[in-house]
């Protein structure tokens, strides 16, 4: 009577004393006893039976054969748990509250992913033009220019055009424009411009003031 059972050796049997590799009965008992633990430990090519063995090619066997990923393996990999690109979606608001930030739920992944990979050097021009710039981005689909130089006073000749490139007094002190261009549905550009909104009062500085011009094209 042929067994399904495969003629393997467990690779956890060179680690035991001499005397429990002796004797092809105590040595055959062992491995299979072994087996257990080297799969949890180490892992290992869940092998096939015998029947399904001779039905397969080789191709077929190595394409199909289902790999049992040991503790060894996982730990060899824990240093992408900490790449936002590559670890597990459900530990990346985790990973995002070690630089205090609050990952929104309503973002697609690869812009999540985006944000957690480049905020940490964001926050070395937190404050600034280019730093509302660079969250916005990451956060929308639209063209982003942010606009922080200050509208001139009224002169003769020179700025003259109320409402469009001069105030009476000047512009309001600490004050900053905002215009994204966006491609999508109407729907799609009023989700998007309250994103937008919440994102700028989240990250300007708290003495500013701005306004937001949302174009669809």
């Amino acid at each position: 009577m042929s067994s399904d059972i495969p003629a393997i050796s467990s690779r956890l049997m060179e680690y035991l004393p001499s005397v429990y590799q002796e004797g092809d009965a105590t040595g055959h008992v062992l491995d299979h006893f072994l087996l257990a633990f080297e799969t949890i430990l180490l892992g290992r090519e869940k092998e096939a039976s015998r029947k399904e063995k001779g039905r397969k090619s080789g191709k077929e066997r190595e394409e199909q054969t289902p790999r049992i990923e040991g503790l060894e393996q996982k730990i060899a990999r824990l240093h992408e748990l900490f790449n936002p690109k590559e670890t597990l979606e459900d530990f990346l608001p985790w990973l995002a509250s070690w630089v205090a930030l609050d990952l929104r739920a309503d973002l697609p992944l690869h812009r999540r992913r985006d944000l957690l990979a480049n905020i940490v050097p964001l926050y070395q021009i937190r404050g600034t033009k280019k730093y509302m710039e660079e969250l916005l981005k990451l956060h929308l689909d639209a063209v982003v220019a942010v606009d922080d130089s200050e509208l001139p006073r009224f002169q003769v000749a020179v700025h003259s055009t109320l409402g469009r490139d001069t105030y009476v007094d000047g512009g309001p002190p600490y004050f900053f424009r905002v215009k994204l261009e966006f491609s999508a549905t109407e729907r799609e550009v009023e989700v998007q411009s309250r994103m937008a909104r919440e994102v700028i009062e989240l990250a300007k500085p708290a003495h500013t003031i701005y306004s937001l011009d949302v174009i669809r094209r």
